[in-house]
């Protein structure tokens, strides 16, 4: 409760008027009234009770509401990025932003939503805000490092992907920093980063494992991979999105001779 009061009191300057004033007042009501049940008469402890309570009532009606008007923009957003509708996801964030309402989630989607649509000057600056508000938070330092990795920043992005990984990132996030490191030029480092990565993919994360196989066998510890791995889609998908950064033209390189060793 206290960290959802602390909370609430961070994000109430972008909440209506009316919802802050609910806020306050009831706040302050319980404060008062908590101290009269210690100082006033025994038979009038009952009423300031009753307040407390009623006033408690006011401010987890004021939060659920509050939360429920800065969740659905989010919602909406989410179902647009996870059906690839990135131009309906950036539509729906960007009031939000600048309307000052969007909370670390909200500008982490939006920076992430950016980096799909290829404007990584904007994925950049969106996601910035994001890890400085909440520089702890693995979500938006992740973000901002496969945007910085898509930029063509590697070093940066490594550290950024470290970060993330050390805020309690999943294992799996280890391939993206062995891709940092990869294309950073650290070849035999990568590849050791690969190996250590021992993790089920999802369904939908076969792209994951296509990397996994390819810098370990670029390293020489591992063999080629398949000509019809279901991951390989993804990356000539990406080497096209970001062909215009060092980052699309080294991926492609990478695939190049991959299919070089393919036709030996």
């Amino acid at each position: 409760m206290i960290y959802i009061l602390r909370r609430a009191l961070r994000d109430l300057t972008t909440w209506p008027r009316t919802l802050q004033l609910a806020l306050v007042l009831a706040i302050s009501l319980i404060l008062i009234l908590g101290i009269a049940v210690v100082v006033v008469p025994y038979e009038l402890r009952i009423y300031a009770c009753i307040g407390v309570f009623g006033s408690v009532l006011v401010v987890q009606a004021a939060l659920l509401i509050g939360y429920r008007e800065m969740v659905k923009p989010l919602a909406k957003a989410q179902r647009a990025y996870l059906a690839s509708d990135f131009e309906t996801a950036c539509q729906v964030l960007q009031p939000v932003r600048e309307s000052g309402n969007a909370d670390v989630r909200s500008l982490t989607l939006l920076g992430n939503t950016y980096r799909q649509l290829g404007d990584l000057d904007a994925s950049r600056q969106v996601l910035y805000e994001a890890v400085h508000k909440s520089p702890e938070d693995q979500y938006p330092l992740y973000g901002f490092g496969r945007t910085l990795l898509a930029a063509g920043e590697f070093g940066q992005a490594g550290e950024m992907l470290e970060r993330a990984l050390q805020q309690g990132a999943p294992v799996a996030v280890r391939l993206d920093l062995a891709e940092a490191v990869f294309f950073a030029g650290d070849v035999a480092g990568a590849g050791a980063i690969a190996q250590s990565v021992d993790a089920d993919f999802a369904p939908g994360e076969a792209y994951r494992e296509f990397l996994r196989v390819a810098l370990s066998w670029k390293a020489g510890i591992g063999s080629l991979p398949l000509p019809d791995h279901e991951g390989r889609a993804y990356w000539d998908l990406t080497a096209r999105r970001f062909s215009h950064t060092p980052y699309g033209v080294a991926v492609k390189r990478l695939l190049d001779e991959i299919e070089g060793a393919w036709a030996e």
